[in-house]
């Protein structure tokens, strides 16, 4: 057999070796959602998203079973939706525009959500339909979803406003909101501890911003507070300030264009619905640009995600599970808690 023999059986062990490598390597980069606004592998079709968005919320079809995720391997994603008004004011403000659907989840299991005011006033601002017509409908975070595996967390998020905002309403009130995390508590984190934030839109008021890049915001100085509703901060990373750390990998798209996704929103004015435009936000974040190790998990333990829909602070989403569980729960009793609490601060 001799010399050649040992050569092709050495050259066969090698290239098994590189192959199991570059296996193991993919199977260790690999995503767990396709990154491109379609929520289909989330197991939410645009179908359903449309059905969500336009569904009398006090009839029985429209619940929340097509606004849940569901796909192979689900880790129990924490999500909320909040579609419009909240049905809870329908009796003492029926000024408002419209109502939609209100659910919390954690997995396939959801509850009705409850969305609090905040500085006094009923969420989207202007929520009245009789004297600003569907104007409110522009600044409505519609809902997000919180997701993660060894490497990425994941956040999608289905909102009103475009990717280069409301340019007329001036900067950084008119601006897309970007997205807030809170993954650490040795970090104190800027306006109520978010450590890091994710540039979502296209307008860059401050200069040098990178889409989707994600920015460390230690300090209060590194977020613009929201213009109109302070409690609704922070809104979108002051990139002036902040520190550019690495980036996500994004996507920002137009539903209504890719997909005919639209939402018919009542007009009080002439008793007629306008068609409102939806965009759909889907993100990779790395964990080890957000200060955490790869195989670290969150989700069941300590985080909060904020997004505020424009720079105006007139609505916002939360997901969060809040540090004091962690502190006044064993970590064993944790792991599993079927909870998802969205809260805004300064709520009244």
């Amino acid at each position: 057999m001799g010399w050649g023999f040992e050569m092709k059986k050495t050259i066969k062990w090698i290239t098994i070796a590189l192959a199991t490598m570059m296996m193991s390597i993919g199977a260790v980069n690999a995503l767990k959602f396709t990154i491109d606004g379609d929520l289909t592998d989330w197991g939410i079709t645009p179908t359903e998203i449309e059905t969500g968005l336009n569904c009398n919320p006090n009839a029985t079809v429209c619940t929340g079973d097509v606004w849940k995720p569901e796909y192979v391997g689900m880790a129990s994603p924490r999500w909320v939706v909040e579609d419009d008004v909240d049905p809870q004011y329908a009796i003492t403000n029926p000024e408002s525009y419209d109502f939609g659907p209100h659910f919390a989840g954690y997995g396939a299991n959801f509850w009705i959500y409850k969305e609090p005011k905040v500085n006094g006033r009923i969420q989207p601002s202007p929520h009245n339909g009789l004297l600003y017509g569907t104007w409110g409908d522009d600044f409505d975070v519609e809902a997000i979803y919180v997701d993660e595996d060894a490497d990425y967390l994941y956040v999608a998020a289905v909102v009103s406003a475009p990717p280069d905002g409301y340019q007329n309403l001036g900067w950084p009130r008119g601006a897309a909101g970007d997205l807030a995390l809170d993954v650490r508590t040795d970090i104190p984190g800027g306006f109520g501890g978010y450590d890091f934030g994710v540039r979502l839109g296209t307008w860059d008021g401050d200069g040098g911003a990178v889409q989707f890049g994600i920015y460390r915001t230690d300090e209060d100085r590194d977020w613009h507070e929201a213009v109109d509703y302070d409690s609704n901060s922070p809104v979108v990373v002051d990139t002036a300030n902040a520190t550019l750390v690495g980036n996500a990998i994004g996507a920002y798209i137009n539903a209504s264009e890719k997909w005919g996704i639209w939402e018919y929103v009542r007009n009080l004015k002439d008793s007629t619905y306008d068609k409102k435009p939806i965009y759909i936000v889907e993100l990779a974040i790395p964990k080890t640009k957000i200060g955490l190790t790869n195989g670290t998990f969150i989700v069941d333990r300590y985080f909060k995600v904020h997004l505020s829909e424009v720079g105006c602070g007139n609505d916002a989403g939360n997901v969060s599970i809040p540090e004091f569980v962690t502190l006044i729960a064993p970590i064993g009793l944790i792991i599993g808690v079927v909870s998802a609490i969205h809260y805004r601060r300064g709520a009244k």
